[in-house]
């Protein structure tokens, strides 16, 4: 958008390779462009946010992401992460079950 670019070479007497600011020619560090350009950037850049009340209220946080696998036998209990069993059993509801493993981090589920 011309908001930035990558510079490399003398700024004030000492050598920088970095962004700097299309206008002022400062650099300016990865952590303040969204702060700096963010706002300009959504307004013209045809980014929407999603508005719940808009789409049967929708929520982002029930979205699925989708794998395909191939079961060729009864599924048998498995071990994951925390936030994988939770995905598995979002869209299955009280048809599987979900235990943490004692402290591991990981949990079973049962189908």
């Amino acid at each position: 958008m011309g908001l930035i670019k990558h510079f490399k070479g003398p700024i004030k007497g000492n050598q920088y390779a970095g962004w700097v600011d299309v206008k002022t020619g400062e650099p300016v560090e990865d952590k303040d462009i969204k702060p700096g350009c963010g706002e300009y950037i959504l307004e013209h850049s045809g980014i929407r946010f999603i508005e719940s009340d808009m789409f049967n209220s929708y929520d982002p946080k029930k979205k699925e992401l989708l794998q395909e696998v191939a079961i060729e036998h009864d599924l048998d209990q498995f071990e994951v992460s925390k936030e994988t069993a939770e995905e598995f059993k979002r869209p299955h509801g009280d048809k599987v079950e979900i235990f943490e493993i004692a402290d591991s981090g990981e949990y079973t589920v049962c189908v």
